[in-house]
């Protein structure tokens, strides 16, 4: 019997050292484009994205090669969003020990998410690149004893979501994009008519396919029928054109009913004025002849309770990691955190019961500021609380604090914890006696 403790004590140490270490880093043979984002931890991952954002991004039209600043382009990187994708296979023992000894065996590839302002459709949509190799030309042709007019026109429109697809994919790599281009075209105005039908037929004619989720493969996508039930065209007698606009309101209850289809729909939305935009932008550019990729949704998580239990209440929810606070109604703040590892934060109905500027933990003896209970565990004999990440005070007097990376993941003994400046706000928010609403 001695024996076997010897044996299965050192074991049992090994595996939660093992976890833990797996918990902390990212799994081998992971990848951003060229970025190497192997085996490492969430700030680590989180600088490399940083510093890869300060590139410019370099762009081939025909034979020219564009280079802009990023900074100046309205692109913004998703740090959170990107750092989550890489971690969404971190789970319990023993699936994600599995997922980190498979990994040394074959590659993990993901795409950063990259979130493009209006400012960024709207300089895009309104720069025209010229190629014209001179201007229109009026010639007198001897044989036929008449004039002949030539015009050299060679004008181009870039496919916006070409652009944001390609700026996407090639993120984190050094290669120079090539989104897909329209030539202007410069046909009389009878021609425009017949040919705007044809293109307005064959802009819909392809479904528009949504990526909700890439992590796990979550697609919707907008039929012909959907496609038209939803837009509006305005004419341009001036330019012989015509602009695509899309119904938000019939574009929201479509996105609705498709999505409530989907397992997404159970924690996670989606921007869908954003969507509705990327719709708007992919006609305009299938009218000018462009081909369109798919779009890739800006996707948040949600509150389970809308503000309906009180009239001011904490949210909790494990599987998301997320604190949501309500109050008259109203969603007012989200937080991210880190809830039971050692112990698990139980799921239920609590309220605060006590609070404390700075308590203490017998247990792990850690100090933890900011202090409210919210539950007194019997089996361990001790309350369960929303406080700070703790720290303990080292020999020299400094103190050492639990890392900024563990939120967003289970951490801790069964309490729930804050950023930095984050548990003071929900400290001065909160009172005794205010709900605590616990999902799983």
């Amino acid at each position: 019997m001695k024996n076997l403790l010897a044996i299965a004590l050192p074991v049992t140490l090994s595996l939660l050292v093992l976890q833990i270490f797996i918990n902390l880093y990212s799994f081998p043979n992971s990848r951003i484009g060229n970025l190497d984002v192997s085996l490492k931890t969430r700030g680590q991952i989180r600088s490399i994205l940083q510093k890869e954002m300060e590139k410019p991004i370099s762009m081939q039209i025909k034979n020219r090669v564009y280079i802009y600043p990023t900074n100046t382009l309205g692109i913004r990187l998703n740090e959170d969003q990107t750092i989550q994708n890489i971690f969404s296979r971190h789970t319990f023992f023993p699936l994600n020990m599995y997922y980190f000894v498979k990994s040394y065996f074959s590659s993990n590839s993901y795409f950063a998410t990259v979130d493009f302002s209006k400012e960024f459709d709207e300089r895009f949509r309104q720069i025209i690149f010229d190629f014209t190799p001179k201007k229109e030309e009026i010639t007198f042709d001897p044989s036929k004893l008449e004039f002949l007019y030539t015009l050299y026109d060679d004008k181009y429109f870039l496919d916006i979501n070409s652009l944001k697809f390609q700026i996407t994919i090639s993120f984190g790599t050094d290669k120079t994009i090539s989104p897909s281009i329209a030539k202007i075209p410069r046909p009389s105005k009878k021609e425009v008519i017949a040919m705007n039908n044809k293109r307005l037929n064959e802009a819909t004619s392809n479904p528009i396919s949504i990526v909700l989720d890439q992590t796990n493969n979550t697609n919707i996508a907008l039929s012909q029928e959907d496609l038209k039930s939803i837009l509006g065209a305005t004419y341009n007698p001036d330019s012989n054109s015509f602009t695509i606009q899309t119904n938000q309101d019939k574009l929201d209850s479509l996105l609705e009913q498709k999505i409530l289809a989907t397992d997404l729909s159970r924690e996670k939305t989606i921007n869908k004025e954003k969507v509705s935009d990327e719709v708007t932008s992919i006609l305009n550019a299938r009218v000018l002849g462009a081909s369109t990729g798919p779009i890739i949704a800006e996707t948040k998580y949600k509150s389970n309770t809308n503000g309906e239990k009180a009239d001011k209440y904490i949210e909790i929810d494990i599987s998301q990691q997320r604190m949501y606070r309500f109050e008259s109604g109203n969603l007012i703040a989200e937080h991210l955190v880190s809830t039971g590892l050692y112990y698990p934060t139980p799921p239920g109905t609590y309220k605060i019961l006590n609070k404390y500027q700075n308590a203490f933990s017998d247990i792990y003896h850690v100090w933890m500021p900011y202090w409210m209970a919210f539950y007194l565990a019997p089996d361990i004999h001790a309350y369960l609380g929303i406080h700070e990440l703790p720290y303990w005070v080292a020999g020299d007097g400094s103190q050492i604090r639990r890392p900024r990376d563990f939120l967003g993941s289970p951490h801790t003994g069964g309490c729930v914890s804050l950023d930095v400046g984050v548990a003071e706000v929900v400290y001065a928010w909160a009172d005794v006696g205010t709900p605590v609403y616990i999902f799983n």
